[in-house]
């Protein structure tokens, strides 16, 4: 091999850089001589299988869900407030108990309204004795006038008279009636059974009527509701299951949907879609028999519209979406992936339905699928049991 030489003004180490030189062309041609005995035995082992997880397509039964976010409201909420002006005396309940309906909860100073019963009760006494001698002087001068001493003039004022005192004897039945309504309006009792929240007016406040100060809020939590809200492209389906009768399973989750909280009917439905959503509110009822359900709280809901008895499923994870559709790999005998195409149908519980292109039994990848193509080898590990896909009905 020739030998290169290379001079360098003002270096006189000749020899040392004809060394180097020399040194790069062995461990060039060393390099070349490795790869090219090394590619025949690439060659012949193939690329190496892909890692993968599968897991198997069943066949098991599978709910049909409509799926949404729900906020559980109370089918009653009642905000006590006095009904009369006067001073808050008592306070007969404990923040947060339950109470029932009729049940004694406050009571405002009733001295003043006892004060207007009595007034109003002896107002109407007088009325009631005057109409009562009116009446006796109207039939003594009905006897006269049949007699012609006393002229018909003089018995129709009598008459008027009688009138008069009996129209202000109905007035006062009316202001004496509202007396003592007003009177039992300082018992402040429970419009409805439930919850009562943290008391807003302590003894001693003077409270204004009507439109006043707030005593305390009852929500009523047995039952509850949950409403949520639907697609329009579902309420065909919703109309369709409810025509067929029995009411349609709502089943509540926790905010990661791994723990179920209550379950309930549907009840009833909006009459009108949102025409900024696209979507028809809901309200199911619930039992909460066990008061899981606060109001207010937001819950995942799960309706169910419809069931199959017996689907081919695969997981989620195993379901691909191409250009041509749904699609998924499958490993077959020889342990080469093989690409399915697919029809699918509802999803629910981590699986989809297959109408066409898997079997059940047949093995579809759910991890590694980046790396796979039609024939490739794979190497399936094993799947960890807190990854296995439940079997739900």
């Amino acid at each position: 091999m020739p030998v290169m030489e290379y001079r360098v003004p003002g270096f006189r180490g000749r020899g040392l850089v004809i060394a180097s030189v020399a040194a790069t062309c062995v461990l060039a041609g060393g390099y070349f001589a490795w790869k090219t005995l090394s590619a025949p035995a690439e060659a012949e082992s193939g690329p190496q299988p892909v890692p993968v997880r599968v897991a198997d397509a069943a066949v098991r039964p599978l709910a049909i869900h409509v799926k949404a976010l729900g906020s559980v409201t109370p089918l009653n909420t009642v905000n006590v407030r006095s009904q009369v002006a006067g001073e808050l005396t008592h306070v007969n309940f404990a923040e947060g108990q339950m109470v029932q309906r009729g049940q004694l909860l406050a009571r405002i100073d009733p001295g003043p309204f006892e004060a207007q019963v009595a007034e109003a009760h002896g107002q109407s006494r007088q009325n009631e004795a005057q109409l009562r001698y009116a009446q006796q002087q109207l039939q003594i001068y009905r006897g006269l006038a049949d007699k012609q001493i006393v002229a018909q003039t003089r018995l129709d004022q009598q008459a008027a008279l009688v009138e008069q005192h009996g129209g202000a004897v109905a007035a006062d039945r009316g202001r004496l009636a509202n007396a003592r309504i007003q009177l039992d309006r300082t018992r402040i009792v429970a419009p409805i059974s439930g919850r009562i929240g943290l008391r807003r007016a302590d003894p001693g406040n003077i409270l204004s009527g009507g439109t006043g100060e707030i005593i305390a809020v009852i929500t009523q939590t047995r039952p509850i509701s949950v409403l949520f809200s639907a697609p329009e492209g579902r309420l065909p389906e919703i109309r369709a299951a409810l025509a067929q009768g029995g009411g349609l399973e709502v089943s509540l989750w926790d905010r990661a949907e791994k723990s179920e909280l209550a379950r309930g009917k549907l009840s009833n439905l909006d009459n009108q879609i949102d025409p900024q959503t696209g979507a028809v509110r809901l309200r199911a009822t619930f039992g909460n028999e066990d008061e899981s359900l606060f109001p207010n709280q937001f819950v995942n809901v799960r309706l169910t519209v419809g069931r199959l008895d017996s689907a081919v499923t695969a997981p989620d994870a195993a379901i691909q979406q191409g250009s041509s559709g749904p699609y998924a790999w499958v490993v077959d005998k020889s342990g080469a992936a093989r690409l399915r195409k697919l029809t699918t149908g509802p999803s629910s519980d981590g699986v989809t339905a297959v109408h066409s292109g898997l079997a059940a039994g047949d093995r579809v990848v759910v991890e590694g699928l980046d790396r796979l193509s039609e024939g490739r080898k794979v190497q399936i590990i094993a799947q960890p049991d807190s990854q296995a896909v439940p079997a739900k009905s």
